[in-house]
């Protein structure tokens, strides 16, 4: 049997997965990491790739390749993330076909895929991590219990849920019991189970850890980033507060998913933490390419102006939880947010 027409198709499979791979996460995930990464891949590949392509070429069948028509592969992709996650397991298949089959007349080879298919492995752990880890940051809503009280956290938790949210944080008094954090974030992740809506825990890396939430957000006098990483799961988000440049830069080199900029303006619920103003804003965003939140005093009036600014979302508490109702008031936040341009 003929192996050359396998062979071709193959590499031919792999190294456009790898310049699919490469091209997202340069464009898309702006990871250099990965980029770097995936570049090393298919340079250090070339020296087995190209004469083995030179000496198949010749028995390319493309026109009469059942592969060709139409109807041959109708899987959809639902966004980049889909198209990224489909590449990472095309490139591996290839890799294995070409392993395998090199095996019959070079064998030499097949260590080279092989070592290929392994470090796809791994970097498919990793992207899956981080594009676990992405969150919409639009309209970020925090549970703030030292504002709407204790007793109706359920029912409030369920009404978020059904107004969509992109992600909900749970802030607690600092001189609350572990065991009632606990007991509270339990009841707010069931709310909000089975919808678009992300779960985070504000400062408790053990509270975020213990309930499985979706993400920890960390202030600057928290856990420090680096050893929050190290104890939550690859695919738990991580946020932290900045005030500053050398805050974001900080954040930013020890690896936060997105930073939350402020107090913007003067806010109730942090009468202590000084505003920013927008000036603030606007220099943290030219500091950092992260995901920007930006928090404090900010209502369906001034957002617009704070998204302008540079902020990805918006974090809000009495914007939300003060007279209106909370669909109401959820609304006209991202009535605002639609509007921003």
């Amino acid at each position: 049997m003929k192996t050359e027409r396998i062979i071709d198709v193959n590499l031919n499979r792999l190294t456009e997965a790898l310049k699919v791979i490469e091209d997202i996460c340069r464009l898309e995930l702006e990871a250099p990491e990965f980029v770097h990464r995936v570049r090393s891949l298919r340079m250090g590949l070339n020296p087995v790739v190209i004469p083995l392509r030179q000496r198949v070429i010749g028995h390319r069948a493309s026109r009469v390749d059942l592969g060709r028509r139409s109807g041959f592969d109708r899987t959809g992709r639902a966004d980049l993330g889909e198209v990224l996650v489909a590449n990472l397991k095309r490139a591996q298949e290839a890799c294995r076909v070409l392993e395998e089959v090199t095996k019959l007349e070079t064998p030499g080879l097949s260590p080279d895929f092989k070592r290929t298919r392994f470090a796809l492995y791994e970097l498919e752990q990793e992207i899956a991590a981080r594009l676990a880890r992405r969150l919409d940051l639009g309209l970020y809503v925090i549970l703030d219990t030292a504002t709407v009280g204790r007793g109706r956290l359920a029912s409030i938790a369920r009404e978020l849920a059904g107004s969509g949210p992109g992600v909900v944080q749970l802030r607690e008094p600092k001189y609350l019991p572990t065991s009632e954090f606990l007991r509270d974030a339990r009841t707010v992740k069931r709310a909000l189970a089975g919808t678009a809506t992300k779960f985070m825990i504000n400062d408790r890396v053990d509270v975020a850890l213990a309930v499985r939430a979706d993400g920890v957000h960390l202030g600057q006098s928290d856990m420090p980033l680096r050893l929050a990483r190290r104890m939550l799961p690859l695919t738990t988000a991580i946020g932290v507060s900045v005030a500053n440049p050398a805050q974001a830069r900080q954040a930013a080199r020890e690896g936060a998913d997105y930073l939350g900029a402020g107090a913007v303006f003067a806010t109730p619920s942090k009468p202590e933490a000084g505003a920013i103003g927008i000036a603030g804003l606007r220099a943290i965003r030219k500091t950092t390419r992260l995901p920007l939140v930006a928090i404090g005093g900010i209502n369906a009036v001034n957002a617009g102006q704070v998204l302008r600014a540079g902020a990805d979302g918006i974090a809000v508490i009495s914007a939300v939880f003060g007279p209106g109702g909370i669909r109401a008031n959820l609304r006209l936040l991202a009535k605002a947010i639609a509007g921003r341009r």
